[in-house]
């Protein structure tokens, strides 16, 4: 059996064992830390050896107004301590010693066990001792003892698996746009990168698709900013449902969105554009009585001939297409080859 806490500081029984426990225990129970520093003390512990825990608390045991003997009435502290044992050695040490105060000697039954971090490094001891003819009572405490830590590690474990999702989730929060759900400018850029790396070592192409609602600032005068938004809701979603299985799709900003197309060439960008662009042309969305019709421009730009472009002008030369698109009417689909 081992204990696992976070650190010793300011450890004590009732942080350990729950205190409505503690009153009931028939055995003396006292912590040390590492340097067999006595750091608890409990009330049964003071009945057994008369020492109240005011004049042991502080006290090395080894040195303090106790001694541990073996059988045979010789001083164990230095060379054969059941404590020092169990910390050295990180296992649970069981001893029949007695305990010596004023030459007064108790025989004890102690049970020595070694309280770990969670890297497993022995930061101290517990030791349970009980007048020698009460075995069969510190047989039943430790096991009250054992099962009282198990649920505690029990509940430990439960809250380290409820922070790792709770830390998913603020992760998930962090990395997506609040209204379409989708991936937002920054995991954008963060993904992207990796893509590109990626591609580099095989020299693959990227091909980057940023697209624009056409005429969006009419829609949110005409209908309303709540309109505007189901609009963009829905964009997003006819968007996430015929992009390629491996393709990054984020809202970029605003009324843009932007697609990556790993191992992509222009024409299987363009193809996959007009794809989109039809798909959304298609979808008149209904939205408080109103049917609103929707378009989207789309700007391509493909590394193809010039592995060696950087994201950041990819995604510029596809700007320059967008632009181009929708100054030549809008709905349409315009692929850069000027990089």
């Amino acid at each position: 059996m081992v204990i696992r806490v976070k650190n010793i500081d300011n450890l004590n029984l009732e942080t350990l064992i729950n205190p409505s426990l503690l009153q009931y225990l028939q055995e003396g129970i006292f912590l040390v830390n590492k340097k067999r520093e006595i750091i608890s003390w409990n009330q049964k512990a003071e009945e057994i050896t008369t020492l109240k825990s005011e004049n042991v608390l502080g006290k090395f045991c080894n040195l303090g107004p106790f001694k541990h003997l073996n059988l045979d009435g010789n001083a164990i502290c230095e060379n054969n301590c059941p404590l020092k044992e169990c910390i050295e050695s990180g296992k649970q040490i069981k001893r029949s010693v007695a305990i010596s105060i004023n030459n007064n000697n108790i025989p004890v039954i102690t049970y020595n066990i070694p309280i770990k971090d969670y890297s497993n490094k022995t930061i101290g001891a517990v030791q349970l001792f009980l007048i020698d003819q009460e075995k069969e009572s510190i047989k039943t405490t430790y096991n009250k003892v054992k099962d009282k830590i198990e649920e505690y590690r029990s509940i430990i474990v439960d809250l380290v698996n409820k922070n790792k999702q709770l830390n998913k989730q603020l992760l998930d929060l962090s990395n997506t746009d609040g209204l379409t759900s989708l991936y937002n400018r920054r995991y954008f850029y963060t993904e992207a990168k990796k893509e590109f790396e990626a591609a580099k070592i095989c020299s693959h192409s990227i091909s980057i698709i940023l697209l624009d609602i056409d005429h969006f600032k009419l829609i949110n005068d005409n209908f309303g900013h709540s309109a505007g938004d189901h609009v963009l809701i829905k964009i997003a979603s006819v968007l996430k449902d015929n992009k390629g299985r491996n393709d990054l799709l984020c809202r970029y900003g605003g009324e843009e969105f932007i697609l990556l197309l790993p191992d992509s060439s222009s024409k299987q960008a363009y193809l996959t554009s007009e794809i989109l662009r039809n798909k959304v042309e298609d979808e008149n969305v209904q939205y408080d009585g109103n049917t609103i019709p929707i378009t989207i421009s789309l700007g391509v730009a493909c590394n193809e001939d010039k592995p060696y472009l950087s994201l950041e002008h990819l995604i510029d030369c596809a700007d320059k297409a967008l632009y181009k698109a929708k100054n030549e009417g809008r709905n349409r689909t315009v692929v850069t080859y000027d990089l």
